[in-house]
């Protein structure tokens, strides 16, 4: 659903994994990392954030029809709920791909 590019790594974002394939300097070949989450939840919502204004397009083959256009960038993605209480948060942070567990803050009353 989300695909990008950080510092030599590509990153595809999947609702149950992250991919990551670490790229060789001639571009092909290199190493893919499957970063599963043992005991997520079933119904965990991937989503963007902080859309960007460039756009990207992808041109493979000779049929434009199946050419995207416009393809816009988010500087962050989210895997909301993926445990309970707890989401990720993927983003690129100087030149670094970097990912935080963000815990859901629950008000709990003070007990007398």
């Amino acid at each position: 659903r989300y695909v990008g590019e950080v510092g030599g790594i590509l990153a595809r974002v999947e609702p149950k994994a992250l991919l990551l394939q670490l790229m060789s300097p001639s571009r092909e070949g290199g190493v893919l990392l499957r970063m599963s989450f043992p005991g997520a939840s079933e119904h965990v919502e991937v989503r963007s954030e902080g859309k960007s204004e460039a756009l990207f397009s992808y041109f493979r083959g000779n049929e434009p029809e199946k050419w995207i256009r416009a393809v816009p960038a988010f500087a962050q993605v989210r895997y909301e709920g993926l445990w309970e209480g707890i989401d990720l948060l993927l983003e690129e942070q100087q030149g670094r791909l970097k990912y935080t567990l963000e815990p859901l803050l629950v008000n709990v009353p003070e007990t007398a």
